[in-house]
C-alpha cells in the first residue's frame, strides 16, 4: 500500500495519507471499547434469551409431534381393529402431550415439562410391556409409541435439568 518514489508529490501525499489513517484508527480505537461496554451486556442477555426461546420451541415441537403420533396411533388402532380403548387412550395421551406443549409455550415451562415426563413414563411402561409381549417385533404400534415416549421423556427431562 505504501510505495516510495523520489518525487516530492509522493512524499507529501504519503504524509497526508498516514496522518489521515492514524486519526481514523485513533477515533475507532476510542469508540470501539465504549460501544462494546455499552452493548456487551445487552448482547449477552439477548443471546441467552434467544437460547431459551429455542429450547422452548424444541419442547413445543417435540411434545406436539409426540402428541400427534400417539393420537394417530390410537385412531389407527380403532380403524384397523375397531379398538375403542386404543382410540380413547391415544386421544387422551395425545391430548396430554398437546397440553404439555401448550403449557411450555404459554409461560408455564416447568409444568409442561413435568407433564410430558409423566405422560412419557406412563406410556413407556404401558406400551413397553405390550411391545415386550410381542417379542420386540418391529414395526409395531406398541414399539413405535414406546420409542417416541422414551425420546420425548428424555428430551423433557434434559430441558428440565438445564
Amino acid at each position: 500500500l505504501i510505495s516510495l518514489s523520489p518525487s516530492p508529490f509522493s512524499l507529501s501525499s504519503l504524509s497526508l495519507s498516514l496522518s489521515l489513517s492514524l486519526s481514523l484508527s485513533l477515533s475507532l480505537s476510542l469508540s470501539l471499547p465504549l460501544s462494546l461496554e455499552k452493548y456487551g451486556e445487552n448482547y449477552t442477555s439477548l443471546k441467552k434469551k434467544a437460547g431459551e426461546q429455542k429450547e422452548e420451541m424444541d419442547a413445543v415441537v417435540v411434545n406436539g409431534v409426540a402428541g400427534a403420533v400417539v393420537a394417530f396411533g390410537g385412531l389407527m388402532g380403532f380403524i384397523k381393529a375397531n379398538s375403542k380403548p386404543s382410540l380413547i387412550a391415544g386421544l387422551t395421551f395425545g391430548g396430554l402431550y398437546a397440553l404439555a406443549a401448550y403449557l411450555v409455550r404459554n409461560n408455564q415451562r416447568q409444568n409442561g415439562l413435568y407433564l410430558a415426563i409423566g405422560v412419557s413414563a406412563l406410556l413407556a411402561v404401558m406400551m413397553g410391556r405390550k411391545w415386550q409381549g410381542l417379542n420386540f417385533k418391529m414395526p409395531s404400534p406398541a414399539g413405535i409409541v414406546t420409542i417416541v415416549s422414551l425420546l420425548t421423556g428424555i428430551n423433557s427431562l434434559y430441558l428440565t435439568l438445564n
